[in-house]
Order: structure tokens, then C-alpha cells, then sequence
């Protein structure tokens, strides 16, 4: 009985964390390591250019993944 309501709860935690939020900011985090691993100046740039227009698509004025890398 335990293991089954312990099922449930980490279920239904994993669904409340893992949304389409979350999941483009991880995203967005792991292209930017790339892009600052492999990249260069112009892909730098055109990296910028997508995160901002992600904040724009989703309105957020600040990228969350730069709020999430400072802490």
C-alpha cells in the first residue's frame, strides 16, 4: 500500500515540475552551454536573438534561465 501512494505522489510531483516551461528552460540552458562551448560570435548572437524572442512568445520580460544560473 505504501509503495503504491508513494507511486501516486511522485507522479503527480514529476507532472507539476516537468512542464513546458520547465522543459524549454533546460533546453535553453543546455543550447547555451553549447553555444558558448562551440560556438562563436555569430551564433552567440543568433542564440541571444532566440532567447529573447522566447520571452517575448511567452511574455516574460526576463529570461528565467539567467535568473536560474545567477542563484
Amino acid at each position: 500500500m505504501i509503495p503504491t501512494i508513494a507511486a501516486r505522489v511522485l507522479a503527480s510531483v514529476m507532472a507539476a515540475i516537468l512542464t513546458e516551461r520547465f522543459l524549454v528552460n533546460v533546453l535553453v540552458i543546455l543550447a547555451e552551454w553549447a553555444v558558448n562551448r562551440w560556438g562563436n560570435d555569430l551564433a552567440g548572437d543568433l542564440f541571444q536573438q532566440f532567447k529573447d524572442s522566447l520571452d517575448k512568445d511567452h511574455g516574460q520580460p526576463m529570461n528565467l534561465y539567467d535568473e536560474i544560473r545567477r542563484k
